[in-house]
């Protein structure tokens, strides 16, 4: 082969690569791409470790939030199992739940193993002011094993079970898919404060439910008193309420009622919730209030709630409870109602 005949063929072979990759870049450049970064959507939510079959019906639906992203947690619930069999009793028939060996848990399991019950009167109330409004939907955060969640899940209601400890979490799943109620209920499994943070979870003896956020936290320990151990389950991320407005399913929860049994993290909660409060319209808040009344939590809760248009009420009578700055009401309970 002469050198003019190679000559040749390279310039041929340079040409026809010249004309693919123009041909290549003019496809690009007529192919409309809509810009999106890789951490939202065009509705802002946080899609960069989405599972697109996190929706799929029939599927337990379990999310955490990093210090960075909203991801399907595939490992916590991937065998639910249930624990020890119990029977919980509501207005909306019996439903069977996962309970924690009934020796071990004395307060919320015993007393579903031994009379099918635990805040019958309680989820009464927040099932009636459901009733008032179909629309309205539930976030339970410090769900527990899910004795609310599972609840207005079964009154067909849209449920986000909230909880910071993988073991409760593990139960709710159990119970879920025994109930069939993976289309009713999404879960997430943090702990709520008001930063992101890698926090400790401290033990309550003799109570899975008085699990509570081991940081700063000596007046929670001071009224558990003995029940405290210094012990510790796990590490666990913490995120603020704000965040939820990202979760890859938050659009089904845009009329709520909420439920939030934090043990004593719930003033926390709210130092960073008003673009929550702003976004989603909350008719009503119910908070365990036994470590804010008459305290400086009670102080910044009571504002919070009085800023955006809230009313204390009583959970027995739901009527209105006298302005108190500091939130020096006796009850267990409050309840905070939009006016």
């Amino acid at each position: 082969m002469n050198g003019s005949y190679i000559k040749k063929y390279a310039f041929i072979v340079l040409a026809v690569g010249v004309i693919c990759v123009m041909f290549a870049c003019m496809t690009m450049q007529s192919t409309p791409v809509e810009a999106v970064d890789n951490k939202s959507d065009a509705q802002g939510r946080d899609v960069s470790r989405l599972d697109v079959t996190s929706t799929d019906p029939g599927s337990l639906r379990v999310w955490s939030r990093d210090f960075m992203s909203w991801q399907r947690n595939k490992t916590v619930c991937s065998n639910p199992v249930m624990d020890h069999d119990g029977v919980l009793s509501s207005p909306l028939g019996d439903i069977p739940i996962s309970i924690y060996n009934p020796k071990q848990d004395i307060w919320i399991s015993r007393r579903i193993a031994a009379e099918h019950e635990f805040d019958g009167w309680k989820r009464k109330t927040i099932i009636n002011i459901l009733k008032d409004d179909k629309s309205l939907d539930f976030i339970d955060f410090g769900c527990n094993i899910g004795v609310y969640s599972l609840t207005v899940a079964k009154m067909g209601r849209q449920v986000l079970c909230i909880d910071a400890l993988y073991l409760n979490v593990q139960h709710v799943c159990a119970s879920v898919k025994q109930n069939k109620l993976e289309n009713k209920v999404d879960i997430v499994l943090n702990a709520v404060s008001s930063t992101r943070d890698r926090v400790q979870l401290a033990v309550d003896l003799k109570n899975m439910g008085g699990t509570f956020v081991d940081s700063q936290a000596e007046f929670v320990k001071k009224i558990k008193g003995k029940t405290v151990s210094g012990n510790h389950y796990s590490n666990i991320t913490t995120i603020t309420v704000d965040d939820l407005l990202t979760l890859p399913v938050i659009d089904k929860f845009q009329k709520v009622f909420i439920k939030m049994d934090i043990e004593g993290f719930e003033a926390r909660a709210f130092e960073k919730a008003k673009k929550f409060f702003k976004k989603i319209y909350v008719k009503g808040v119910l908070i365990e209030w036994i470590f804010h009344r008459g305290t400086n939590s009670g102080l910044r809760i009571v504002n919070f709630m009085m800023k955006h248009r809230f009313r204390p009420h009583s959970l027995h009578t739901l009527k209105r409870l006298p302005h108190s700055p500091s939130g020096a009401w006796p009850g267990q309970d409050i309840l905070w109602l939009k006016i």
